[in-house]
């Protein structure tokens, strides 16, 4: 079995985040648990095969701005 470092991976994240799991149908902020995704495709032994994109949210975030 793999062992994957969750809580590791979360702390990438600036608390400002904003991304889409691909298991959600709407994007997600950092205070949603971001790494949930990956452990419910873990626990399901799912694997990525195909994604689309469309624009759906923005997050201003300092002098940045990222649209999703």
């Amino acid at each position: 079995m793999r062992t994957v470092d969750l809580a590791g991976y979360q702390e990438l994240w600036h608390p400002s985040f904003i991304g889409w799991p691909i298991i959600s149908p709407q994007p997600v902020r950092y205070d949603k648990r971001i790494a949930d995704w990956i452990a419910e495709n873990i626990a399901q032994e799912l694997r990525l095969e195909s994604y689309s994109i469309k624009p759906a949210a923005n997050q201003a975030a300092e002098n940045v701005m990222v649209v999703h």
